[in-house]
């Protein structure tokens, strides 16, 4: 018995402002982690949270210790979180978006 490799397609955004947008990919495929450059206070982290929520359910936002940025772990494009901010009243430049590297080690199957 052999397996067939299947290619689920490419999820279109789901958002009414990112109809065409392609996700922010790294050097090894779609990120899902981003870092936010903070201007100024941010955002109410709450409220932003439940934004990125209504979006993907599982999404992770918290602020590096620092508070120089917001580490977001979402399966989201770019201009997903941008209307997730815009949602709130935050404007995100897309300067301020930086995708990151997968951290994943596929351990769990995910």
């Amino acid at each position: 018995m052999s397996l067939i490799q299947i290619r689920a397609p490419d999820a279109a955004p789901n958002h009414h402002d990112c109809h065409g947008a392609t996700p922010a990919r790294t050097r090894r495929g779609l990120a899902m982690q981003f870092h936010i450059a903070l201007a100024g206070s941010g955002p109410d982290l709450e409220r932003f949270r439940g934004a990125m929520a209504q979006r993907d359910p599982a999404a992770l936002v918290d602020r590096d210790p620092l508070g120089q940025h917001l580490r977001v772990s979402a399966s989201l494009s770019s201009c997903e979180l941008q209307d997730a901010a815009r949602s709130v009243g935050w404007h995100l430049a897309d300067d301020q978006i930086v995708p990151q590297a997968s951290t994943c080690c596929g351990g769990c199957g995910g």
